[in-house]
Formats: structure tokens, sequence, C-alpha cells
């Protein structure tokens, strides 16, 4: 005959739960908020999604000559024919998943299409950045400076100035329409003339961190996207780095810049600055 198991819970059991309780709380304290470590530049809880989304606005910063401010931020998208513009400030946009137009003081842009296919901006005034970390062979992003057209192609980081018509790669690959109608192949670390129908040759460049405050502001807001919603592009999941010139690396892969002393990496394939 089997002896009748007993009912009697263990002693010990509650406090297992109660060690187990205490463990699971610790190790959450433990874990770091992104949200409250980042600063949010302008951000708010809204997440633009859409292409042509507002996701950053700081001081001075007006859309069709009407102001703009924090509450703006993912609730506002621009459409074809606006006009963005900054004074004293800066402003992002989403122009697709994974690319975004980053406009520094003084500075004004047209939103010629907000389309996935194509999706054009005109640079009217002073200097834009767009950093592209996704890009397909069926996207079309062109940007258009002094009447030249360029067309990015690659995943990378680009500069246009409408003050002194020009582009400069600064990683990435892209196309410019020239006077000729052909196109002429702009490769990272060079840049080309655009004014009078983009007729010369793309000249290496060398980036210089302390005279583009564009190029380092942009650096930093791509950091802190990373940082705060990693899972928001999967452009942004480790993968090998790679950069505007020699020197370092560091993030979430193998990664290379343009100076000595710190770097990012990442990307399903990686880029880094």
């Amino acid at each position: 005959m089997r002896p009748t198991e007993s009912r009697v819970k263990s002693p010990r059991r509650p406090w297992r739960v109660a060690i187990a309780l205490l463990g699971a709380a610790a190790l959450c304290a433990g874990m770091p908020a992104f949200a409250a470590d980042v600063p949010s530049l302008g951000t708010n809880n809204n997440q633009p999604t859409a292409p042509g989304a507002l996701s950053y606005v700081q001081g001075t910063v007006l859309l069709d000559g009407n102001p703009l401010n924090r509450s703006d931020i993912g609730n506002t998208e621009l459409t074809a024919g606006q006009v963005l513009r900054t004074r004293t400030g800066r402003a992002e946009v989403m122009l697709d998943p994974g690319v975004y137009l980053r406009m520094n003081d003084h500075s004004a842009a047209k939103m010629l299409s907000m389309e996935i296919t194509p999706t054009q901006v005109e640079v009217k005034h002073g200097e834009i950045g767009i950093e592209v970390d996704e890009i397909h062979s069926q996207n079309v992003l062109q940007v258009v400076d002094d009447g030249v057209t360029t067309q990015l192609l690659k995943r990378g980081y680009y500069e246009f100035n409408a003050n002194s018509p020009k582009v400069k790669v600064f990683s990435g690959q892209a196309e410019v329409r020239t006077g000729h109608g052909a196109w002429e192949r702009v490769t990272g670390r060079h840049e080309l003339v655009l004014a009078s129908g983009a007729q010369g040759k793309a000249q290496k460049f060398q980036p210089n961190a302390a005279e583009d405050p564009l190029m380092n502001w942009s650096k930093l807001r791509s950091q802190y996207l990373t940082e705060a919603n990693p899972q928001s592009n999967p452009s942004y999941e480790g993968g090998p780095g790679w950069g505007w010139g020699p020197g370092w690396g560091m993030g979430w892969g193998p990664g290379w810049g343009w100076g000595p002393g710190w770097g990012m990496g990442w990307g399903m394939m990686g880029w880094g600055w």
C-alpha cells in the first residue's frame, strides 16, 4: 500500500519565493534607465513614424512662418510645398524611415516631395545635414541646392550648403546632376561645388570637427536617438561600424572614423561617426 502523500507545504517555500522576488527587484533596480539618463534634446513621448514627421526642435523654428515648439514634435508632418526655417535654432525631420534631415541655425528647406519614393528636399538657405541609416534600391532620395539635384545612394552622412553651394559626402555615396546632363559620382570624404551647374570634379576634404558644428550636433543627435530608442530602427542594431576616416572605433561592432579619441559604430552593416 503506497504511503499517503503529505499535503503539508514545506515551511521553506515562502522564504524561497521572497528571496526570488527580492532578487528580481534588485536586478530591475540595476538596469540602465536610458530614458532617464539621456537628455531629451527637445523630444517628447510621441515617436515620429511617418515620412516628414518633425522629430526635434530647439530655439526659433518656423513652418510656413508659424512657430513650432516641443509640443509639435511627433504631432506635425511636413508636406510637399512647405518651408521649414530656423532662426537661432535647430530642427530635425524624419524624411523616410532611417533618414533624418537636420537643419543648422539660420537655414531654410523646402519640402518638394514627402513620398517614400521620391523624397525630395530643396535647400533654400543655410546648411542642412542628412543622415541615411537605411536605404533601398527602390528609394529615390534627392536634395536640390542652387538648382542642382544630388541623389543619395548609400548609407552615410551628407551636408549641403546653400550660401556657398556644395555637397560634402562624409561617408556614403551620391550622384550629382551636372550642367551637361550627366551624373558626377561623389564618394566618402569628397565634396563638389554645385554653383554654375556642378561642372567641376569632386575634391577630397578632411572633416574638421572644430569648424563644423552641424556635423557635431548631428552626431550627437544620432547617438541620443540610438540610446533612447534602439528598437525604433533596425539599422541601429549591432554590427560592424564604419565612418569618415581611419583612426578609431567604439560601439556595437568594429568601427572607424575621422580622428583619434572617440567614435561610434552601429547598424545592420554599421556605420560610425
